[in-house]
């Protein structure tokens, strides 16, 4: 018996295909409404586009933000430009950086893309030594987000595993170089086999930098932030959040800095010693260059500035007793001055070389009580 919504087959002169009956009445006769159909639409059909794929809603999350006023790592950087290295977790895709010289007018100071590798140490880093390996116990670091892995000593001297060690301010960082990296825990690495003080910041290395100190991967993904030479050394103020927050709103952080523009920094002088001579004490040490200073080339490495001087400063129980300059790598401190400085009994003299741009960069100082 057809039904209504039955589909039939006709195959007369008049009519041919298939048909859908509609309704049925019975009026002496059986009378039909049936409408024509193609049987294709009822076959399982392909789709040739993608349907749509929804994804859970993510909030804006809050956003950390270091400031690194650092030296030249490659000698490419801008020397009085800071870099910024911003982490999430999640990532928000984006964030946005606003400046301005007060507390009102921002402007959009750029939009990161790239979240940075940043963690902090879960375990102390003791001070070692410079200029070879430090081979003490590893440090363990815990990251927000990323990697650590283990480098050989060839990649390691074109600057791979380069770090910044630091309590967060913009000034106080020391750039390492780790060759081992092992993991210990979930986004946690124990990291050994260190090379400190790179980039002349011996003199930013800690006795201890504690647990808690924040660690930067110096990979190209913090980048150089734009600010005028004119600012160096003012008071600047920054506003970030993720890019998708609205402008102005309470989620923006809001940091003053006024960075000094560490890639003018002088490197400390070298190898500091103080010899006898017949009217008192002679010092001697070799200057380090910020440019160029790894061409091994016959003679000396460049100046780096426009003239070559230093700043010579004499302590005694933390008092200064005298300073002077010096135009070469040596200076003698008569017997004759040391009596008029009262330095009987030991003191203190640090050498530090002078930029034209910065002042006087980090000193290095020795201690001569023994001969006094």
């Amino acid at each position: 018996m057809v039904l209504a919504g039955d589909v039939v087959r006709l195959d007369t002169q008049a009519h041919k295909g298939h048909y859908r009956i509609d309704s049925l009445k019975e009026d002496g006769l059986r009378l039909a409404e049936a409408t024509r159909v193609d049987p294709e639409v009822y076959l399982p059909q392909r789709l040739y586009e993608e349907g749509a794929s929804l994804q859970p809603f993510v909030g804006p999350t809050p956003v950390e933000m270091l400031f690194l006023d650092l030296p030249l790592l490659t000698g490419d950087e801008v020397p009085h430009e800071p870099h910024v290295a911003a982490t999430a977790r999640p990532w928000p895709g984006a964030v946005a950086l606003y400046s301005s010289p007060q507390d009102y007018d921002f402007v959009l100071q750029d939009v990161l893309n790239k979240r940075s590798i940043v963690g902090q140490l879960t375990t102390p880093l003791l001070r070692g030594p410079t200029g070879v390996w430090d081979r003490q116990e590893g440090v363990n670091v815990k990251l927000v987000s990323g990697s650590l892995a283990s480098v050989d000593t060839a990649s390691l001297f074109s600057g791979a595993n380069t770090i910044a060690v630091g309590d967060g301010t913009a000034d106080n960082w020391e750039i390492n170089q780790f060759a081992q990296a092992e993991v210990s825990g979930v986004r946690e690495y124990e990291i050994s086999q260190m090379l400190r003080g790179q980039a002349g910041t011996t003199a930013m290395i800690e006795d201890v930098w504690p647990a808690g100190s924040f660690v930067v991967v110096l990979d190209e993904r913090p980048k150089q932030i734009t600010i005028p030479s004119a600012s160096r050394g003012l008071d600047r103020h920054y506003r970030y959040d993720p890019a998708k927050s609205v402008v102005g709103s309470a989620s923006f952080k809001h940091v003053v800095y006024a960075f000094k523009g560490n890639g003018y920094r002088p490197y400390p002088v070298t190898h500091l010693r103080a010899t006898e001579v017949a009217n008192g004490l002679t010092f001697t040490w070799i200057r380090a260059t910020r440019i160029d200073g790894d061409l091994w080339s016959a003679g000396d490495v460049p100046l780096g500035e426009d003239s070559e001087l230093y700043q010579v400063t004499v302590y005694q129980s933390r008092l200064v007793k005298r300073q002077t300059v010096s135009s070469t790598a040596s200076w003698t401190y008569p017997a004759s001055q040391q009596a008029s400085d009262l330095v009987f009994g030991g003191f203190e003299v640090a050498v530090a070389q002078v930029s034209g741009r910065y002042g006087a960069g980090s000193a290095m100082s020795i201690d001569i009580a023994s001969q006094a």
